[in-house]
């Protein structure tokens, strides 16, 4: 839902906001056919709460109307998984939804994009952990459910106030726990006492200002970040000014080939005098013959 609150700063698509580029978000890309509220809500909670299977077909169609958005970054290799169930759960269900949501996903982009080359791989992943779902329950266990699941976040950034990536972490889950607590709002005011109502609805208020303090927050630091680097940068061109510069090379390049010289010859060594040992004579010459 941050998505939604913060697309207005950029309209350009491709372009992200100041607390997605300061801290980025574990995925690629993420893309959603429209808000989840409203009757789009309703329809997802008739799939999971109320057994009404046939829901996965319409929300199936929308799903691949989204993943088409994706198109040019996907290419036609797509391998998709669903988010799984704790098994337990999947039984009590009778169905995992996510898994007939993507199925009917593929079969309409099958028929939408016959060049695709799409494949379901809902079993690589499995959930290990069984939690209860924030919608099952009641305003005392979702409080317990919050403190078990947000203090390391919370003591992380208590030990690092500036942290930007804990700070935009910890205002995903409040936001997520948000949506749920205006369900819970929405059915005590329509099937709980009107003092139950009015006492979620004030806790929902104080939530809801807590929330947007901490995006307030997160703008501020991200702004701060910004400031920051384009300091640094102005910073390192002035450095980089002030640095002398070198003087260029002058490189002369002579097409013209240099006249040959003549070769030198060498003269033949002398060859040294023999000269005699002592008591050795000269030999005597040769006399004629007679």
């Amino acid at each position: 839902m941050e998505g939604v609150r913060f697309a207005g700063q950029f309209p350009v698509e491709g372009l992200l906001c100041s607390p997605c580029r300061m801290a980025p978000p574990e995925f690629e890309r993420a893309v959603a056919y429209a808000v989840y509220q409203d009757e789009l809500r309703e329809m997802v909670h008739l799939l999971k709460y109320e057994r009404m299977s046939a829901v996965a077909r319409p929300l199936g169609r929308m799903l691949a109307r989204a993943i088409e958005m994706i198109e040019a970054e996907a290419g036609r290799d797509l391998l998709v998984v669903a988010v799984p169930l704790f098994p337990s759960k999947e039984r009590q269900r009778g169905y995992n939804q996510a898994v007939l949501i993507s199925d009917a996903a593929l079969v309409e982009l099958k028929k939408r994009r016959p060049e695709w080359r799409l494949r379901a791989a809902h079993g690589v992943i499995r959930r290990v952990k069984d939690t209860r779902s924030q919608f099952e329950l009641t305003p005392k266990g979702r409080r317990r459910n919050l403190q078990g699941a947000l203090p390391e976040m919370l003591a992380q950034l208590r030990s690092a106030p500036e942290d930007l990536p804990a700070t935009f972490k910890l205002y995903r889950n409040l936001d997520a726990l948000y949506d749920v607590l205006g369900n819970v709002v929405e059915s005590a005011g329509a099937f709980g006492s009107k003092d139950d109502f009015q006492a979620l609805s004030n806790e929902l208020s104080n939530f809801e200002g807590t929330r947007k303090a901490l995006a307030e927050r997160i703008g501020n630091l991200a702004s701060s970040k910004e400031n920051e680097i384009n300091r640094l940068r102005a910073d390192l061109k002035a450095a980089q000014a002030a640095l002398p510069s070198a003087q260029p090379k002058k490189i002369v390049v002579d097409d013209n080939e240099a006249p040959k010289k003549p070769a030198v010859k060498k003269k033949p060594a002398k060859k040294p005098a023999i000269t005699p040992l002592p008591g050795q004579g000269q030999t005597p010459p040769a006399s004629a013959p007679h």
